[in-house]
């Protein structure tokens, strides 16, 4: 009997070992799938590749939404295309290509070279909106070191066009400073392009103390803050405009900039210049513009006054009736997919 039941207790123990052995594959697919996705039961070595593999499909899942942005940004922002515009009209034309995406630390979200272009760092936005000022700033200070080849050296320099970029940008809209916890409303603008250029300034490495970049900001501030070229006004509030240039245009003047009693007494339109200046500007006369050519856009109160008491809403309540308008034909230069050896140095972007 008993010599019988060996092999078949053999043939049994064979059996599941077959069948142990052709199971074996896909629970270990399983297991190794589960440990990939929670990171446990991996030893040293695969947890350092997962990390590296994650870094790497990070990076290029924030590259590619950069560049996506960016593209959009290049065809469809008034604000960039108005620059690419005028940046090119001051002879430094900007393509897509000099606007590099590129992982960043944490104390920044953009930067300019006058020898690299426009640093945009793909894992610091949060939306395409914040492209767009940073986009902006950089731009402005491109603009600056185009119109006026800035002594970067120069903390008087630094700080005029981080005046101008912060002054322009849109860095210091209501919604922005908001956000930061800031709700002053009356000339909290102007306080908030000071408190940025400051700290701008004091990132300098030739700045030694706050004190010595406050000074430099004081010293340029009158001068700066009050050169909008190439607008015609701050962006980010229309209206502010309309209030400053009071009954001399045939708008009433009201007491303090207040968008809703504004709208109230011009209630069929709004003009607001978008991206034409007078044909006859030319770098070479700076000061000389003059605003020639207007885009009329019909604004019923009833659908903005809600949005109105704040500049960034009325802005946005404006952008959404003009978006038709804002298509141009900029080339875009087709992206590269790794940044120049210059990028890694980020100390050499402002």
């Amino acid at each position: 009997m008993s010599a019988q039941a060996g092999p078949s207790s053999a043939s049994a123990s064979a059996s599941a070992s077959s069948a142990d052995a052709g199971a074996t594959p896909a629970f270990e697919r399983w297991r190794k799938s589960l440990a990939e996705f929670t990171g446990m039961g991996l030893s040293a070595e695969e947890r350092a590749d997962r990390d590296a593999r994650m870094e790497q499909g990070k990076l290029a899942k924030d590259w590619d939404r950069c560049e996506k942005m960016k593209l959009d940004l290049m065809e469809s922002s008034p604000m960039i295309v108005f620059m690419l515009k005028h940046l090119k009209l001051a002879g430094c034309e900007f393509p897509a290509s000099s606007m590099q995406c590129h992982p960043c630390d944490e104390t920044r979200a953009g930067g300019f070279s006058p020898d690299y272009g426009i640093l945009l760092c793909q894992n610091r936005f949060m939306n395409k909106k914040h492209m767009e000022d940073t986009l902006a700033h950089e731009m402005i200070h491109a603009f600056d070191h185009c119109r006026f080849k800035v002594d970067w050296n120069n903390l008087r320099h630094h700080a005029c066009t981080e005046i101008r970029a912060a002054n322009l940008s849109g860095d210091c809209r209501f919604s922005r400073e908001f956000q930061r916890g800031n709700y002053a409303f009356a000339k909290q603008h102007q306080v908030c392009v000071k408190r940025r250029a400051v700290l701008s300034v004091q990132a300098h490495p030739a700045c030694k103390t706050p004190e010595q970049a406050e000074q430099a900001v004081n010293e340029v501030w009158e001068s700066c803050f009050k050169d909008t070229m190439p607008f015609d006004e701050v962006s980010g509030c229309p209206w502010r405009r309309l209030h400053e240039r009071g009954s001399a245009d045939g708008y009433p003047a009201a007491s303090g900039c207040h968008a809703a009693t504004v709208i109230a007494d011009q209630p069929f339109r709004f003009t607001r210049r978008i991206i034409d200046q007078d044909a006859g500007w030319t770098p070479g006369t700076p000061h000389t513009h003059r605003l020639s050519d207007h885009v009329f856009v019909t604004a019923p109160v009833a659908s903005c006054r809600l949005c109105a008491p704040f500049c960034f809403f009325a802005t946005q309540c404006e952008a959404s009736r003009i978006a038709a308008m804002r298509r141009a034909a900029t080339p875009c230069v087709a992206p590269r997919h790794h940044a120049s050896p210059a990028f890694r140095n980020l100390a050499l972007f402002v």
